[in-house]
């Protein structure tokens, strides 16, 4: 396992192996479902609730790191860009990939781990600057 970082002092997703994937080589986190994971899927999985997902969850792209110290980020939506600081603990962080929300892995260090390009779903406590709460990472391939 790597410790080399990229231009931002983050760790690439690849170099923080815990597992490996086909579509993603190496990743970090369990392979296990988390409280996460759980709840965004309890919405995919019932017909009835998953017109709800998007009015519970904020959907961004992260466009960049403005303070990785602080674990702030810039990102999109579609009222355009803003600067956030997201704080979630292990059990509240998971990565699933392709659009169908394929699982991939939980319990990482969300910070360290997203990249520019990168989609999130977040359930954020205030909906001001920071978001303390549930984080779903989408990595593009």
């Amino acid at each position: 396992m790597s410790s080399d970082k990229n231009e931002n002092g983050v760790v690439a997703f690849e170099e923080l192996a815990d597992d490996y994937d086909a579509d993603f080589g190496k990743y970090p986190g369990l392979k296990a479902q988390n409280q996460a994971s759980e709840e965004i899927y309890s919405y995919l999985n019932d017909p009835e609730r998953i017109k709800d997902l998007d009015a519970n969850y904020k959907y961004f792209k992260v466009e960049g790191y403005a303070n990785q110290t602080v674990n702030s980020l810039l990102i999109s939506d579609s009222s355009g860009n803003s600067l956030r600081t997201f704080e979630c603990s292990r059990d509240r962080t998971f990565a699933f990939k392709n659009m169908n929300m394929e699982f991939l892995s939980s319990g990482f260090n969300f910070i360290s781990t997203v990249i520019p390009g990168d989609y999130i779903y977040t359930k954020c406590v205030m909906q001001s600057v920071r978001c303390w709460g549930r984080i779903a990472l989408y990595s593009k391939l």
